[in-house]
């Protein structure tokens, strides 16, 4: 078998072991001292239901790194120069020449007096110990915009960590958690609700106010509603993230039997089950007289 052989690299990296900087003394050039791009981070944000439906702005503290306020990233004390790495000549990089089987081949590794810089920093910067960054809290004003959905993240471009050597600034995503309604419930931009009637309202019909987003409304019950019907209020839901539409609210009906009733209640019932009698009734609506049958103790 080839059990060993799996990487295509490894037979490269001899190569390269060998011919480092190639024949002729030719060199690579490393790059420790060119920009680097800063981290990215992440910052969560808990907003309230409403928040999420309408939008708002947030403001937020976070801890970065930043460029040092008093070397600008430099990594040196005002007024101090670079002095040239004497052991790579400023390079950055040492070379070293071996006689091999193949002939003399030139070997390239980054200079470890310098670190592959070229320049030593004999006076670092005291307030950074010549790292050229520092930690900062710094203050933000999010915008999270009406239709926000739970997780999503809003990413703030350049204000994640500080790059290196004038590197760019890296990014901030903040991930948006949205806390439950008491009594709303969202499907994409479509609200749902469930509105509690008494068994007169939902037999005799009757108007209704019912909760929005958007304020109170009147609701209209038309007679024999039955329980778990579901009405639509149209565009009373929550407004598309990218675009003008809203969405619509559902409101669900949950009719209420009564535990208890005195004698005369229970008597007026017993007279109204007789006179609608059960041969005129569904499936569904004897199935709900039985529920009052049984809630209210009649026969």
């Amino acid at each position: 078998g080839f059990d060993g052989f799996g990487t295509v690299g490894g037979f490269g990296d001899i190569f390269d072991a060998f011919f480092s900087g190639g024949f002729g003394g030719a060199t690579t050039q490393t790059h420790a001292n060119a920009p680097k791009r800063g981290a990215d981070l992440q910052y969560g944000v808990n907003i309230s239901f409403e928040d999420a439906v309408f939008g708002t702005d947030n403001e937020i503290e976070i801890q970065r790194m930043d460029v040092c306020s008093s070397c600008q990233g430099s990594k040196r004390e005002s007024g101090a120069a670079p002095v040239t790495c004497s052991n790579c000549k400023g390079s950055g990089q040492v070379r070293r020449s071996q006689q091999g089987f193949f002939g003399q081949f030139h070997q390239v590794s980054t200079c470890n007096t310098c670190q592959g810089l070229g320049t030593i920093i004999s006076n670092p910067c005291k307030k950074c110990r010549g790292s050229g960054r520092e930690r900062k809290n710094r203050k933000l004003m999010i915008s999270i915009p009406a239709g926000i959905e739970d997780n999503t993240q809003i990413r703030l471009s350049r204000e994640g960590e500080a790059g290196t050597n004038s590197g760019r600034p890296g990014d901030l995503y903040v991930l948006i958690r949205v806390r439950l309604h008491e009594i709303f419930a969202r499907d994409g931009t479509d609200i749902h609700y469930t509105h509690p009637i008494s068994v007169f309202q939902a037999t005799l019909g009757a108007t209704v106010t019912v909760p929005t987003l958007y304020g109170d409304t009147d609701l209209e019950i038309p007679a024999g509603t039955q329980p778990g019907e579901v009405f639509l209020l149209k565009e009373k839901g929550v407004p598309e993230l990218r675009g003008s539409r809203r969405g619509d609210q559902f409101i669900t009906v949950e009719v209420n039997v009564p535990e208890a009733l005195n004698d005369e209640q229970r008597a007026v019932f017993q007279q109204l089950g007789e006179m609608l009698g059960e041969s005129g009734l569904d499936d569904e609506q004897k199935g709900f007289f039985d529920k009052v049958k049984d809630a209210f103790g009649t026969e």
